[in-house]
């Protein structure tokens, strides 16, 4: 019997980015994770379908010039390595390049403060509208110098992917400034928030926001944690005080 010595990723940060982007196009057409697995599995090691799938839905492969029928279903069984699609990444990863233009850091470093506060303002517009024009706008800041209006349907669900993980990756990060909201609390309104961080940062002397706005988004929100901090500090000390006088 012939070996058949195949590559396949075994985690999100293992795709090379074609990979990811074939990945991206197959969700972003809306097949289920075990088609996407069949479709992947195919493509990753190279076997060759002999036309398209027939009204059952299984292909004719040619393996080593040998030939067999097989379902999507048998495929995703036989590719367990590629499980791991079917839960979103736990780390933040991107297409590295949309339009021949690259994207920022992955982790937003060298990010400024003024730009990270502009994706947050988009990203809720977006969470709450489910309406494409503010993903677009996300995407000229994440990809620089490239033209909204020519994203594919892939590339606006990778802006959406990414940007999720960051937000997960920043709250285990800076974990006193985005601790989980009190349950029942409303949920605050973004621009009010936005002020509060620049006040925080400023201390209230409007003289200083616009370098506090070029800064690095990394080092404002380490400082903002900081200051998170701190107030929950002071707020403990207060409940224990106010205990010990009752």
């Amino acid at each position: 019997m012939d070996t058949i010595n195949i590559n396949l990723p075994t985690s999100w940060q293992t795709l090379t980015q074609p990979q990811l982007r074939y990945i991206l196009t197959l969700s972003a057409e809306g097949f289920d994770t075990s088609r996407i697995k069949a479709y992947a599995f195919l493509r990753f090691t190279g076997m060759q379908p002999l036309g398209p799938p027939d009204h059952q839905g299984r292909w004719t492969l040619r393996i080593n010039n040998r030939y067999c029928r097989i379902s999507p279903l048998s495929m995703a069984q036989a590719a367990p390595t590629l499980d791991f699609l079917d839960t979103p990444p736990a780390a933040p990863i991107r297409l590295e390049t949309i339009q021949g233009h690259p994207a920022v850091d992955t982790l937003l470093h060298h990010v400024t403060f003024n730009n990270y506060l502009h994706l947050e303002t988009l990203y809720q517009a977006y969470l709450q509208t489910q309406d494409q024009r503010p993903l677009r706008l996300m995407g000229t800041r994440l990809y620089p110098n490239t033209n909204p209006k020519k994203y594919t349907s892939a590339e606006l669900l990778n802006i959406i992917l990414w940007y999720t993980t960051i937000k997960q990756h920043f709250a285990n990060t800076f974990t006193h400034l985005f601790a989980p909201a009190p349950t029942g609390a409303d949920t605050p309104d973004i621009r009010q928030l936005n002020d509060t961080q620049i006040r925080a940062l400023t201390g209230g002397d409007i003289t200083k926001e616009q370098q506090i706005m070029q800064a690095d988004c990394w080092r404002a929100l380490t400082e903002l944690d900081a200051k998170a901090h701190d107030a929950q500090e002071t707020a403990q000390r207060f409940r224990k005080s106010d205990e010990q006088r009752k």
